[in-house]
């Protein structure tokens, strides 16, 4: 019954992301962090907290970095956060160790490129604003 209930929300997760709905999307996997801590899962907790995080901060005003920037990073990092997904649905599962590994790198990645989102993001927003002005002062 829980991992029914887990696959559900994971598909609604996937859908609010391919929607662009990403504040949605982190409110559902903060919604699946709180099952992982009832089951006692440190898996689920661990992974749906940071990617709720990713989602809630990093892509909330993704549209500033989609019309600035390259959308090829975007794309990239959604495709890991689908890759990691698609991992959650398999939370019973005893990793080896390379394949925590693998899902750990995975995890940095996806944080770095939120990160570099985030900080680009907040950068185009004060440059828009006329908070910060580059260049000599005369």
């Amino acid at each position: 019954m829980i991992n029914k209930y887990i696959s559900n929300i994971l598909i609604q997760v996937e859908k609010l992301i391919k929607d662009e709905e990403y504040f949605l999307a982190g409110m559902k996997l903060m919604e699946l962090a709180e099952v992982g801590i009832v089951i006692e899962n440190k898996y689920i907790v661990t992974i749906c907290t940071e990617l709720a995080d990713v989602l809630r901060n990093s892509f909330a005003e993704i549209e500033y970095f989609k019309k600035k920037y390259d959308i090829k990073m975007v794309e990239k990092t959604i495709e890991m956060i689908f890759t990691l997904l698609k991992n959650l649905n398999n939370y019973n599962k005893d990793y080896s160790e390379s394949e925590k590994a693998e899902i750990l790198n995975l995890m940095m990645d996806i944080i770095y490129n939120a990160e570099k989102i985030q900080y680009i993001t907040k950068d185009i927003r004060i440059k828009k604003a006329g908070i910060i002005r580059r260049g000599p002062l005369l």
